[in-house]
């Protein structure tokens, strides 16, 4: 998956999905510029595992054209269907706040195109901009229930 940056019209198609994500949209719009500028844009063939169940969760993503097919392993050898997700649909994003493994697998149903960004470069965003820490810590807290499993 090769990365790439964003042109002017794909940033503002980010910006739209972005503010549909709870801890996003709460972010002041003064902050999201800093956001923003951390996502790349990366493609994928149709059958690329983008997040395998039960493993580590790295990056978030918004996808851009494509679409996406979510399952779970039931059993040894099937899987249940969970969701169909198409353009404007995320996934990922509790990688971003929490480290616990993945809950489920998603791979590209076609050739996709997606906005990503890692956990790295999102807490590089949190550690320069306290506001923003505070608001996403704010909502993993109450997505959680557990103010001991959000971001500390």
């Amino acid at each position: 998956m090769e990365k790439r940056a964003l042109a002017e019209d794909e940033l503002k198609q980010l910006f739209s999905a972005l503010k549909k994500i709870n801890f996003f949209a709460s972010i002041p719009i003064k902050n999201m510029d800093r956001v923003i500028e951390q996502f790349a844009k990366i493609t994928a063939p149709r059958g690329r595992k983008l997040i395998k169940e039960g493993r580590e969760g790295k990056s978030l993503f918004v996808i851009k054209s494509g679409g996406c097919l979510v399952y779970r392993k039931k059993g040894w050898f099937s899987k249940q269907k969970l969701n169909n997700l198409s353009a404007g649909d995320f996934f990922g994003e509790m990688s971003l706040i929490y480290d616990t493994p993945t809950s489920a697998t998603v791979v590209a149903a076609e050739p996709s195109e997606f906005f990503i960004i890692n956990r790295n470069d999102f807490n590089k965003v949190l550690e320069d901009s306290p506001e923003v820490l505070r608001k996403v810590r704010q909502v993993a807290q109450e997505r959680s229930g557990n103010a001991g499993s959000a971001i500390k």
